[in-house]
């Protein structure tokens, strides 16, 4: 943990002891002891049972709050039958996918999809180090056309095909029906935080994911898209007979009636 970050969380809690507030100093020191043990030797970061290499400040910080795709990983550890094959687009650091792929009952039975380059080899790594057996694809989901024109970040949390900037790099266009087809999976639960795309996506495989998704979690994102969009992609899953079952923020949880 970086020098100046610890000396600023022990400022704070001494004010606190100092101002007689010991309920309040005692959960600050449980959260700041929490933090610190998120944080491992080598620079790794500590997410459940897994350990991960995190390039930018952001990632990091939000890891040390507990905040990092603190839904989405309620939602795959909640929701996700462990028999079903999974698809995920957008796996950029791997956190959700190596926590999801060690509760199923087939790990290899899971595909991950990653449009930004820079973040394949990081996927990678964290996905061998915590020994998991997910397959990853280089490609972008929701993509109307391929190749596919992705803007990237100064970070890892936000590569896109819905924003614009002088960043950008043409990856292969990555379908679900394809990917299931090539994988020979009936069914699956798809998992989707794509910036934005994931309108695109619903929109554009409406008969795929009615017929071979059984569960649903996917993030929107109304910053990007706007918030008429997210709701037409709810209504449009509505259509297809897909029943919301839960919600954190802005990632959503969706059963498909007619599979379970």
């Amino acid at each position: 943990m970086p020098k100046t970050f610890a000396s600023r969380k022990v400022k704070t809690l001494f004010h606190v002891l100092k101002g007689g507030g010991a309920k309040a100093a005692w959960s600050l020191l449980n959260r700041r002891l929490v933090e610190v043990s998120r944080a491992m030797p080598g620079g790794l970061m500590r997410v459940g049972t897994c350990f991960f290499r995190c390039p930018d400040e952001e990632s990091r910080t939000l890891i040390l709050e507990g905040i990092y795709e603190a839904p989405e990983l309620f939602a795959v550890q909640s929701f996700v039958r462990r028999d079903l094959p999974v698809v995920e687009f957008g796996g950029s650091l791997g956190v959700v996918a190596c926590l999801l792929n060690q509760r199923l009952r087939k790990p290899q039975n899971h595909v991950v999809v990653e449009a930004d380059p820079e973040l394949i080899s990081i996927l990678s790594e964290n996905r061998n180090r915590n020994h998991c057996r997910f397959e990853i694809i280089h490609g972008a989901g929701g993509a109307s056309g391929s190749p596919a024109r992705i803007y990237l970040s100064s970070g890892t949390l936000c590569a896109s095909l819905n924003l614009t900037g002088d960043r950008f790099v043409d990856v292969p266009a990555i379908t679900l029906s394809n990917i299931l087809q090539e994988k020979g999976f009936g069914r699956c639960a798809l998992v989707c935080d794509i910036e934005g795309a994931e309108s695109r996506l619903i929109r554009d495989e409406l008969e795929t994911l009615q017929s071979r998704v059984e569960t649903m979690i996917v993030e929107f994102h109304p910053k990007i898209t706007g918030p008429d969009d997210v709701e037409n992609s709810r209504r449009l899953l509505a259509e297809r007979g897909f029943q919301q079952v839960w919600t954190g923020l802005d990632t959503q949880v969706f059963q498909n009636a007619a599979l379970n």
